[in-house]
């Protein structure tokens, strides 16, 4: 059984970015809640097209609140503040662009692409010209490696070459200059893999990437309480509930791609449209209780723990923590580290009917390690780093044998790497037991989805 909670939130949602991303999401969103569409400069695109507010020349300042009712400050000449449920940041996609297209229509030329270490999104838009300028010019591709792993690449590939493209697959760098004894003609030197050995192309124009270093909104991280693996989550999910970063800083997708990147962070916003969230609660603090030391609030890997006052709370400083059920995840690492064990779970899983002696992270392939017949119960958590000391003593008391916890693999926990205090809680309780002449130890696993279950029923025990 679970418990859920309805969260009354601001179905506002601010879209802070100034490109074409950004104004394309802007867009869409408008057309299902309020947005506002805000940025420190005033972007190249039609605001005739958007249906929502808009905020140029201001810079974020500050962030305050949870999910579904944060407070922004946005500085100019003065501080305004403006009340959204959702934040939507959107980078400029840094990487190379396309660099020497010529402006208008040209015939009779001799046109030269240089396409080396390039992405998917450069070569999608290196296409649609080289086939437009195949039809009345020469053109020549120097490239590393045909990228055709897109929609309609192989198509596009096809298409360029039946225009009279020639690509040109090399992994040195060609040599660019004028011809010799003609300054005024231009010439690249190049080794043709396919043939083996170098040959000459005059052209008259060249097409190169060029490298654009633009925002790419880390500098935001910090001000909005991010952690370090928000680049390229899918679909732009962070560790704070509420808070969107638009992946794939390096600009590598594709426009198509694109949009199924914005249709999923619109749909995911899209809950907030109606003013309330059903959301789950996992964990509550008893008020009384608190000690108000802030462990709570320090390690919460998500943010979701806040301070509420109460002349009634029975407490020392009439003033507690509390868990904002739509921020919080249940990743239980408040939980398993609360001194005054004053945190306890809204609905407890039922007993196993047998000692366990398995401890597990319920997404370290924890599914697979049920399903092979072990002769002990596996005990599920939400994230290793809930695993407290004092499930892993009283495990150890009740079986009597050494207790197997399970974690995800480092870079694999879904809670900013909370699974890091599991490991420094393992190494303390061995020497407390290695001191008091226990020869009982607690084992730390790392396995993942991808390896056999066999290996972990192997180490941990008997068959059923």
């Amino acid at each position: 059984m679970r418990i859920y909670q309805d969260c009354q939130v601001n179905p506002r949602v601010l879209v802070w970015g100034g490109n074409e991303r950004a104004w394309r999401l802007a867009k869409v969103i408008s057309g299902q809640q309020p947005v506002i569409w805000a940025f420190s400069r005033k972007p190249p695109y039609p605001a005739t097209q958007f249906s929502g507010q808009t905020a140029w020349g201001k810079d974020l300042a500050y962030v305050r609140g949870k999910a579904g009712r944060f407070t922004v400050g946005l500085h100019g000449s003065a501080i305004e503040e403006i009340e959204v449920g959702g934040i939507i940041i959107v980078p400029d996609p840094a990487g190379p662009v396309l660099s020497g297209l010529p402006p208008g229509e040209v015939a009779g030329c001799s046109i030269l692409f240089v396409l080396m270490g390039v992405t998917r999104r450069v070569y999608t838009q290196a296409f649609s010209q080289i086939i437009s300028l195949a039809a009345k010019n020469r053109v020549w591709v120097i490239t590393d490696d045909v990228q055709v792993g897109f929609a309609n690449g192989e198509a596009l590939y096809s298409t360029a070459r039946a225009r009279g493209a020639v690509f040109i697959r090399t992994d040195r760098v060609p040599l660019i200059g004028t011809a010799a004894g003609a300054p005024d003609r231009f010439e690249a030197r190049v080794l043709d893999t396919g043939i083996g050995r170098e040959i000459t192309l005059p052209y008259d124009i060249l097409v190169a990437p060029r490298w654009e270093h633009t925002d790419d909104g880390l500098r935001y991280h910090e001000l909005l309480g991010l952690g370090e693996d928000n680049l390229d989550s899918y679909p732009g999910r962070t560790n704070r509930e509420g808070i969107w970063v638009f992946p794939d800083p390096e600009g590598v997708l594709t426009a198509a791609e694109e949009e199924v990147i914005i249709a999923a962070i619109a749909a995911q916003v899209a809950r907030m449209a109606t003013g309330r969230v059903r959301a789950e609660k996992y964990y509550e603090i008893d008020a009384d209780r608190c000690a108000f030391c802030l462990t709570c609030f320090r390690l919460c890997p998500h943010q979701a723990v806040e301070f509420h006052r109460d002349k009634l709370f029975q407490n020392l400083y009439r003033e507690a923590c509390r868990i904002d059920t739509l921020s919080c995840r249940g990743c239980g690492l408040c939980y398993a580290e609360c001194p005054a064990q004053a945190i306890k779970k809204v609905v407890d899983k039922p007993a196993p009917t047998r000692i366990p002696h398995v401890l597990a992270c319920e997404n370290a392939a924890a599914g697979l390690i049920h399903g092979q017949g072990l002769n002990y119960e596996l005990r599920l958590f939400p994230c290793a780093a809930s695993i407290g000391e004092n499930v892993i003593l009283r495990t150890l008391s009740e079986s009597n044998r050494d207790v197997y916890v399970v974690a995800c693999y480092q870079g694999k926990c879904q809670h900013e790497h909370q699974n890091r205090r599991l490991q420094v809680r393992v190494r303390r309780l061995n020497t407390l037991l290695d001191r008091l002449g226990i020869t009982l130890r607690v084992k730390l696993l790392g396995l993942s989805a991808a390896e056999h279950p066999e290996e972990l029923a192997t180490k941990v025990g008997e068959r059923k």
